[in-house]
């Protein structure tokens, strides 16, 4: 059950004020640099604004960078305006200046002057994606990408094109087809490596190589027509389902990245044609739409085999408004404008009846939003957008008012200006609210969700900052500013008037006044480093960065969340791509954690994976701490945890010191070319609870591990088959379960007195077997030297015998009764009997 505030929506809904009729427009200039700062020039900028709130302000222009890599644009209204840049014929890719935003933008807000911007490019890999039907391009094609470690997704329309090569970042992608509803997705591949569904994910490396991602369709029956409406034309689909599959059914399953159930095409005007792809099978066809009241025939049903092509017409009638089943929504501002892309969801009324999502849901396209399959009973409609307090109402549809009116709040604005010592404006300063009480918004839209919990954004070229919309509640204020030379500060603020600054600041707000807030700027701490792999191999272009004060005593799982400072898919600068630098950071004593993209292993500064052997890292403000160079293991490694019975701790893996090595890696690896070699032995790092091997090769493996103690049971040797492929960075890691634990016995031959006689073995002879133990049989352990260790004990009581020779044929007794315990190596020291 989601919760629902009512005093909220009252709140909201009272809420409104009066926003200025005409606004002055403003000069906006963007300096385009690459991933070191330095200017990019003749590059082709293209302003275009995405939040139009009328037509006749539509805003789009494209310029080009000057020598110092800078443009500007003039006459620039109020609004938020998306930022495109093509550079170098596409060897840069333009990253958006958050992760949560798929595209470089800028706000221009309603009484700003000027607004200066820095847009970062960085260099990108070639790649070309091609997507084709029987070697014909795939109509309305759209690839999906997801770059894993950014957790940034956006997507490429092949506009009818076979193939398209795009720039993309260095890192790990996953590229996947939207499936276009009747074509059946028949292989996917990169690089020539095949894969066995409908995503491919592949590691892409910094290269001038272009890589190449293939994805291949094929469209077995078709069915067209056309529609003729007997009045007005209305918005129409024809829609097939599917009754009975064919032949194909099973292999679409399996490779996925279709849609074969249901198929639909809209009618083109002005002849109305439509025209669709569906795999073979029994189907039935039919008009679909909200506003339709009448269709002749009302369905039709067709087989269809490979190759055929079924013609069907329809003649149809009914209502351009919307059909009965729709709700129209109109959204306005706290002014009583239309609002254009709000989102609009519907929601049961009743609390305790509310799932996870909405009954149903549009986004304005420009001013209003059509809800469609809403019964003729009471909803929960609500609206929101950032830059406004949601609003919702109770509504009930009926045959003659299916139009309900919301009007969005106008929430508190705040209003912050950051000026420098010498009163000049300070552009750039990053300022948040985070939110610090518990309320929920009842939209889904992951849009407003975060701008509910943390509204956000920076200072503009005036110093000035307007964050517009806040919701009631409480929020913490905080803020930092990073220049162009590595020196960072944190953002203070105060009330407008107050005398006393902080660094963060409570605030509350509970209706819509605006809250004047002034920043400065303090001197704080950097940490600076340049990262290299240990083995000379090429290093990942970007990596996660952690700051901890102190070193935890908890699982690695919970580092990141009690970190001071964290910066995900960090993107390392420098010509080489291996350097960088973090904060703002108080004065004071830190550790840091660097973990490479694509690398599942931390290490700590400076060049260790072990957190006891971590440096203690003194941070002062106002200059950078430069921490060198920090050595990072690069190569493929297997680490072995073997995991003992319940109730049973695991013997120290290496405090015996009997075995040496105490494991041993054996097997082969196959190469990129193919070629199968022996894996060699790795470089063994053993600790009581697990053992690594460090500095193997990359490619598929076929080994095996084995581990030595004297403990186990039933023998002190434990065989673990590892075959999986090693690649760079990552530790493969295997549990594998031990059959049992049990005790051993060391004997010091030197102690024991025997006149002339030579002893050739050790004869161990169980007293009796404890109940539920495991049984186990006398046995002779040859003696080589002047210690011998009897090994893989079970529990139990022992007689043990001096033996001159191997049979044991000839003995005396050396202890009798011998209590063996599980996990314990005996040392015994009294004389043979």
């Amino acid at each position: 059950m989601r919760p629902i505030r009512w005093w909220t929506f009252a709140a909201l809904l009272a809420s409104c004020g009066t926003w200025p009729l005409f606004t002055a427009a403003a000069t906006v200039e963007l300096h385009v640099v690459d991933e070191i700062d330095q200017p990019v020039a003749s590059a082709t900028v293209t302003l275009q604004k995405i939040d139009n709130t009328d037509r006749r302000h539509y805003f789009r222009e494209r310029r080009e960078t000057d020598h110092v890599g800078r443009v500007g644009f003039d006459s620039v209204g109020p609004g938020r305006y998306a930022i495109r840049v093509l550079a170098e014929r596409g060897q840069f890719v333009s990253l958006p200046d958050h992760p949560s935003i798929e595209q470089h933008s800028i706000t221009v807000e309603d009484d700003a002057r000027q607004l200066v911007s820095t847009v970062r490019l960085v260099r990108g890999t070639p790649v070309v994606f091609r997507v084709s039907v029987g070697g014909q391009e795939l109509p309305g094609a759209r690839m999906l990408l997801h770059d894993l470690d950014r957790e940034y997704r956006t997507e490429i329309a092949m506009n009818e094109l076979i193939e398209r090569e795009v720039r993309l970042v260095a890192g790990r992608w996953t590229a996947r087809v939207d499936p276009v509803p009747g074509y059946l997705l028949t292989s996917v591949e990169v690089n020539r490596t095949l894969f066995p569904n409908d995503v491919a994910e592949f590691d892409l490396p910094l290269s001038a190589q272009a890589w190449y991602v293939n994805f291949e369709f094929a469209a077995l029956a078709t069915i067209g027509g056309r529609v003729t409406f007997k009045k007005d034309a209305f918005g129409m689909s024809v829609v097939s389902h599917l009754m009975e599959p064919g032949a194909w059914l099973s292999a679409a399953q399996a490779r996925g990245g279709s849609k074969y159930d249901r198929v639909s095409a809209r009618p083109i005007y002005p002849t109305y044609e439509y025209e669709m792809v569906v795999p073979t099978g029994l189907w039935t066809v039919r008009p679909e739409s909200p506003g339709l009241e009448f269709s002749e025939p009302p369905e039709a049903r067709v087989r269809l085999e490979a190759g055929d092509y079924e013609v069907i017409d329809f003649v149809v009638d009914g209502s351009p408004r919307g059909g009965r089943d729709s709700v129209r929504v109109l959204v306005e501002g706290p002014d009583g404008r239309r609002v254009r892309g709000a989102q609009v969801e519907a929601w049961p009324a009743d609390p305790d009846a509310r799932g996870r999502e909405p009954i149903a849901e549009d986004k304005a396209a420009w001013w209003d939003a059509f809800l469609y399959g809403l019964a003729d009973q009471e909803h929960l409609f609500v609206a929101g957008k950032p830059g406004y307090v949601e609003a919702g109402t109770l509504f009930t549809p009926d045959p003659k008012k299916r139009q309900v009116r919301l009007q969005l709040g106008k929430g508190a604005t705040v209003h912050a200006v950051a000026l420098d010592g010498e009163g000049e404006p300070t552009p750039d300063v990053n300022v948040a609210l985070t939110r610090g009480d518990d309320y929920v918004s009842l939209l889904t839209d992951r849009e407003v969700i975060d701008w509910v919990a943390r509204p956000a954004g920076k200072t503009d070229g005036s110093g000035h900052l307007w964050l517009r919309g806040v919701y009631p509640g409480l929020y913490v204020l905080s803020g930092s500013f990073e220049s162009k030379d590595e020196s960072m500060f944190f953002a203070e603020f105060r009330n407008k008037g107050d005398t006393s600054w902080q660094r963060e600041m409570d605030k509350v707000y509970r209706d819509t006044e605006t809250d004047e807030i002034e920043i400065r700027l303090a001197p704080a701490g950097v940490l600076r480093a340049t990262l290299h792999c240990s083995d000379g191999g090429e290093l990942p272009p970007e990596a996660d960065l952690l700051v901890l004060d102190g070193v935890p005593n908890d699982e690695p799982d919970s580092w990141w969340e009690n970190g001071v400072l964290r910066s995900k898919a960090h993107v390392l600068e420098g010509e080489r791509r291996n350097t960088f630098h973090i904060g703002p950071l108080d004065t004071g004593a830190y550790n840091l954690l660097v973990r490479p993209q694509g690398h599942n292993r931390w290490t700590w500064a400076i060049g260790t994976e072990a957190p006891e052997e971590a440096a203690v890292l003194t941070v002062a403000a106002g200059s950078p701490t430069d921490l060198g160079a920090i050595p990072i293991d690069c190569a493929p490694a297997i680490s072995v945890v073997p995991i003992p019975p319940d109730g049973i701790d695991l013997p120290d893996l290496i405090k015996t010191g009997i075995f040496d090595p105490p494991a041993e890696l054996t097997g082969t690896w196959t190469t990129g070319d193919g070629d199968e070699r022996r894996i060699g032995h790795g470089r063994l790092v053993a600790e009581p609870d697990h053992v690594q091997f460090r500095d193997l090769p990359e490619g598929e493996i076929r080994s095996t591990v084995t581990l030595w103690n004297p403990l186990f049971l039933p023998k002190p040797s434990l065989d673990i088959s590892v075959n999986a492929t090693l690649e760079r960075g990552k530790t493969v890691e295997v549990s594998p379960p031990l059959p049992g634990i049990g005790g051993a016995i060391e004997i010091d031959l030197a102690q024991v007195q025997l006149d002339g006689a030579s002893v050739r073995a050790i004869r161990v002879a169980p007293l009796h077997e404890r109940p539920g133990e495991r049984t186990s049989e006398p046995r002779n352990v040859e003696v080589d030297g002047s210690k011998v260790i009897v090994t893989s004990l079970p529990e139990g009581d022992y007689d043990l015998d001096l033996c001159f020779d191997l049979e044991c044929a000839s003995r005396v007794p050396l202890w009798r009764g011998v209590e063996i315990e599980a996990g314990v190596i005996l040392s015994p020291t009294a004389s043979p009997r």
